[in-house]
């Protein structure tokens, strides 16, 4: 059976991307909680030098916390979302942004040293098509590195509990649902990853596991207390739905109150769970390839 294995180094860098990441999205302690993982996993493997493409930039504020601490990098932004990329834009993270579909980049071949995308790629839906577009726009030899949820992240679910009158009575609705609530359209496991990376045009395809069975279950707690129930009594909409319609963003006038209450909790998630080695099941992969030719 796995055992805990402390590592001082790694539970303060977590406990440290935690603060940071509730400081600057409070309302959203559980997302805060899996970020500081993620995050303290993509600098273990380390961050490509060079000029980068980040797919799926988001308002950048992730990117701002992982560069604060992997250093600065030249990068360019691309999302779907316009009100995302303005704020992406206006952060000073970017050299340039782009609103654009991950399976059209507007941008020429070989123009990138590295390309990175941090839970995105399992959102979109013609994946293939995306990383075959990643991959003509790295140099040959250019490294993608991407975190995703895998296929046991499903595996991994502990279940709706009390709130399975909400969330789901049974476990393939209890899971269908939270699929739904994540936007989760290809949650492949490894072997699925390395095919279609390597027919996009990439070779020497790595995982990284990250997200234990206990962070995983530490997470989907506080998830579904918090965004799971608000989007439930919402009518199952998705997190960033819910904050937007309830006006609690990034900046707005309630964040500080909302950091006194989420902050310790998400860090007392955060100390309580203690992370597996060996052979423990993990949820999530920084997968890393390398584009042929």
């Amino acid at each position: 059976m796995p055992t805990a294995a402390p590592d001082a180094r790694r539970d303060a860098r977590r406990a440290q991307l935690l603060t940071e990441l509730v400081a600057l999205t409070p309302q959203q302690p559980a997302t805060c909680y899996w970020r500081a993982v993620e995050l303290d996993a993509l600098l273990e493997v380390g961050l490509p030098e060079g000029r980068g493409l980040d797919v799926g930039c988001g308002d950048g504020q992730l990117m701002s916390v992982l560069l604060a601490h992997a250093g600065p990098r030249e990068l360019v932004g691309i999302d779907l979302d316009p009100r995302e990329v303005e704020l992406a834009a206006a952060s000073g993270v970017y050299a340039g942004t782009h609103v654009a579909p991950a399976d059209a980049l507007p941008l020429p071949d070989a123009t990138f040293d590295f390309a990175i995308s941090n839970s995105v790629l399992e959102h979109i839906p013609d994946l293939d098509a995306a990383l075959a577009e990643v991959a003509r726009v790295l140099r040959p030899g250019a490294p993608l590195v991407a975190t995703v949820p895998v296929a046991e992240l499903d595996e991994a679910f502990a279940g709706a509990g009390v709130l399975s009158p909400l969330l789901g009575r049974d476990r393939a609705t209890y899971l269908r649902r939270m699929d739904e609530r994540l936007a989760h359209v290809s949650l492949w496991d490894e072997p699925r990853w390395e095919r279609a990376l390597r027919a996009a045009g990439f070779a020497d395809v790595t995982f990284t596991p990250y997200l234990d069975e206990r962070e995983v279950r530490t997470w989907e707690r506080l998830s579904n207390w918090t965004g799971g129930l608000l989007g439930a009594l919402a009518g199952r909409r998705r997190p960033i739905e819910v904050s937007r319609s309830l006006r609690i963003s990034t900046g707005a006038r309630f964040n500080r109150p909302l950091r006194r209450v989420t902050g310790p909790v998400a860090a007392r998630a955060l100390r309580r769970t203690p992370h597996l080695e060996g052979g423990a099941r993990h949820g999530c992969r920084v997968v890393v390839a390398h584009r042929a030719g």
